[in-house]
């Protein structure tokens, strides 16, 4: 009879532990599931477009805030605005429109001082825009009087929604923060010809 006392007086220990444990596992999942959603669906408000640009070899590359409502702050690292040619970074790709074949680009690696300068932060208030004219030049070698195919890809460093003077130095020491988003980028297809 005491055995028995002693297997109900542990279990009547035990289960309510692991009904505990099992809950804090649970909802643990369930605030870092709801956070990636945010995420996700949160760096979609920035839309980044290519388009014909007036200058010769060259593509209008434009980063829109559609948010009709939220402020937001990115790092323009590896974006298609980047100071470095988002070509010869592979941001940019092209393919030959008649055999769809891709150029291939050098891909080149930057080592970034940390933490990154103000200066590369970009505001973009809701409905806002930032466009630069994106040179097709350097190491791979396109064909005048062909036809290409641009895309950009990439992935956001760091977007903050809020504005860039409200980010605390902190924030940009560690490209983060509690509210810092990341994620992917697609834009559209643009076409090039080079004459």
């Amino acid at each position: 009879m005491p055995r028995r006392r002693s297997m109900h007086f542990r279990l009547a220990l035990i289960l309510p532990l692991f009904a505990i444990l099992c809950t804090t596992v649970y909802f643990c999942k369930q605030v870092q599931y709801s956070q990636v959603v945010t995420q996700s669906v949160s760096t979609k408000e920035l839309n980044v477009q290519l388009s014909e640009s007036d200058q010769p070899r060259t593509i209008k590359a434009t980063i829109r805030n559609t948010s009709p409502s939220t402020t937001y702050t990115f790092l323009r690292w590896d974006t298609v605005i980047d100071n470095v040619n988002p070509l010869a970074k592979g941001t940019l790709v092209l393919s030959r429109t008649s055999t769809g074949q891709v150029v291939e680009g050098p891909g080149v690696m930057i080592n970034r001082a940390m933490p990154p300068p103000r200066e590369d932060l970009v505001e973009l208030g809701p409905g806002n825009h930032v466009s630069t004219d994106v040179a097709m030049k350097g190491p791979c070698v396109l064909e005048d009087g062909s036809e290409y195919t641009v895309k950009a890809r990439g992935s956001w460093r760091a977007v903050w929604p809020k504005p860039a003077s409200q980010l605390t130095d902190e924030e940009l020491e560690t490209v983060g923060g509690t509210d810092v988003l990341q994620g992917e980028f697609a834009s559209n297809e643009a076409t090039l010809v080079l004459s």
